[in-house]
């Protein structure tokens, strides 16, 4: 069938599409506020909009200069739809439509490395592949950059293995690349050490790779001589919060079972490419999707993982080992000898995940992924019923209500990434993930001393958090790491993002709870204990150990 490669990239976007239009339109008492996308993309979304307005790339109009984002090109772009004069309600929208686009391209792109590698058939069954699996249309349509990225690299392993040199080509994708993320150099040294072994007997088609990787570390050094201008930072303030400031050790443990999770997840797609790779093994065309999936592995483990770790999501940096598995996959399926329907319920299989036990979650990884995106559905709440403007609003979520909110209050980022003397010096609180997880990422540094120094707080904590009665159910640790690993204790309340029963009970001494679905806390009395006393400020790598999700 003539183009029949346009029917998997049909599907993949109309599943996108279809999950965008139901989950990312925000309705509060029957008013549109507009139109949203997950909480980290809001956050890029209110720097871009602030500089648009003139007050820089800054969190809040008249704060402090802070990079609380590891996008700058995302930024930027979306800054531009603030600067054509797109409403803030719609903004969220044409960078969904950019993600719709970003998939299909995407698709287009397995599909003709796959073909390279094992033909037309094999072309196709990557891209159903690709197609259906939650996780990579999660990242395309998401509002964030990994999707665009994981693109780019996917069409250069595909120049690579053609044996196409596109030596301009090469240099702006390393740019572009780059500046929009900087980890993007690391896809291009992959793709530069797969290039060079390739090409080992012709030197001349290795210099428009050398080129490449020159030209990404001069943005590179470029973008960091800005930040240190700009920011007085050699690293984003989020690098510093999910990285630098956490030990080694505990990063590796942390990334090691992120990995070990999304295995465990995807065991019908993992057992797939084992095939495939076993069919392929000793091929040297299968290596720039090798290299780059490998050095994103690596760098996965070193940074501890990510916050996308979910059968519907999975995170940024294995993402870009997706089209590997999507195309070894579907060499599996067709040198399988397998009837077209075992065929059909293989790709069914992969794309439902790891099967569930429990009746009720047969479409755990669906229901999951529709949630995960709508989100800010359910976690918007109207802040002028509760707070005069001008108020201090402590928020867990720093993306969805500064945005929609404006310049209307005073806002205070309880985890940190938008406030650097929190990710660097607030109060460490480990334990905080599902069990396996030391810590949950990004959600280490916690603003304890600022509680005391607010007007409100919201979505903070969830649930009956003040109420020891109701505290809900609680997690077990001890089963899921090894003794000595951590200092958690044998079981955690769900959610408990304080680092000592004391500090959850002086914040219930101190706060009303006004509004139970939007977690809106409310000031009531003046600080009962001195917060020196309570909750001193940890500085150190010593884990708390009543701390805990």
């Amino acid at each position: 069938m003539k183009r029949a490669w346009l029917w998997p990239i049909g599907a993949g976007i109309s599943i996108a599409m279809g999950a965008a239009v139901y989950s990312f339109p925000i309705w509060y008492e029957g008013t549109f506020v507009g139109w949203s996308l997950i909480d980290d993309a809001m956050i890029s979304l209110t720097y871009a909009r602030n500089l648009v307005k003139g007050c820089g790339l800054v969190w809040q109009c008249g704060g402090e200069r802070v990079e609380g984002y590891t996008n700058l090109g995302w930024v930027l772009y979306m800054a531009l739809w603030h600067w054509v004069g797109l409403s803030e309600k719609w903004v969220g929208l044409p960078i969904v439509l950019t993600g719709a686009v970003t998939l299909g391209l995407h698709l287009r792109a397995v599909y003709l490395v796959a073909r390279e590698i094992g033909g037309e058939g094999v072309a196709l069954w990557a891209s159903w592949i690709g197609a259906l699996f939650l996780p990579l249309i999660f990242h395309h349509i998401s509002g964030l950059e990994a999707g665009f990225l994981a693109m780019l690299l996917t069409y250069w392993a595909y120049w690579t293995i053609k044996g196409e040199v596109k030596v301009w080509v090469y240099a702006i994708v390393a740019a572009l690349g780059t500046l929009v993320r900087m980890d993007f150099i690391l896809g291009v040294v992959a793709i530069g050490i797969a290039g060079a072994w390739l090409y080992q007997k012709e030197p001349q088609r290795i210099i428009p790779f050398i080129g490449a990787i020159g030209v990404a570390f001069l943005v590179g050094g470029a973008t960091t001589l800005w930040r240190v201008s700009y920011y007085k930072m050699w690293v984003p303030n989020t690098y510093v919060l999910k990285v630098s400031s956490l030990p080694i050790s505990w990063r590796i443990w942390n990334g090691t079972f992120s990995f070990l999770m999304h295995v465990l997840m995807n065991i019908p797609l993992w057992l797939a490419a084992g095939i495939g790779f076993w069919f392929l093994r000793g091929s040297s065309r299968i290596l720039p999707l090798l290299a780059v999936s490998g050095i994103y592995l690596l760098y996965n483990t070193y940074v501890g993982g990510d916050i996308y770790e979910t059968s519907a999501t999975s995170n940024r940096f294995l993402l870009n080992a997706f089209p590997l598995l999507f195309v070894l996959s579907g060499y599996a399926l067709e040198r399988l000898s397998l009837h077209f329907v075992l065929k059909i319920l293989a790709i069914g299989f992969i794309a439902y995940g790891t099967p569930r036990l429990k009746s009720d979650l047969l479409f755990h990884r669906w229901k999951n992924f529709v949630d995960i995106l709508g989100e800010n559905q359910r976690y918007f709440i109207n802040l002028d019923q509760f707070f005069s403007h001008n108020a201090v609003v402590m928020v867990g979520r720093a993306g969805l209500l500064p945005y929609f909110h404006g310049d209307k209050y005073i806002w205070r980022d309880y985890l940190g990434k938008t406030d650097t003397s929190v990710a660097q010096r607030g109060h460490l609180v480990l334990c905080n993930g599902r069990p396996g997880y030391l810590y949950f990422p990004g959600h280490t540094r916690h603003d304890v001393l600022g509680l005391w120094r607010v007007d409100g707080a919201v979505q903070l904590v969830e649930g009956p958090i003040c109420d020891p009665h109701r505290e809900g159910p609680r997690w077990q640790w001890k089963w899921a790491l090894p003794l000595g690993a951590t200092h958690c204790p044998a079981t955690l309340p769900s959610y408990f993002p304080f680092p000592s029963a004391a500090v959850r009970d002086s914040f219930c001494q101190l706060f009303d709870l006004v509004e139970p679905n939007g977690s809106v806390w409310r000031r009531r009395k003046p600080t009962l204990l001195s917060p020196q006393t309570l909750a001193p400020v940890d500085t150190t790598h010593r884990p708390s150990a009543h701390s805990g999700r």
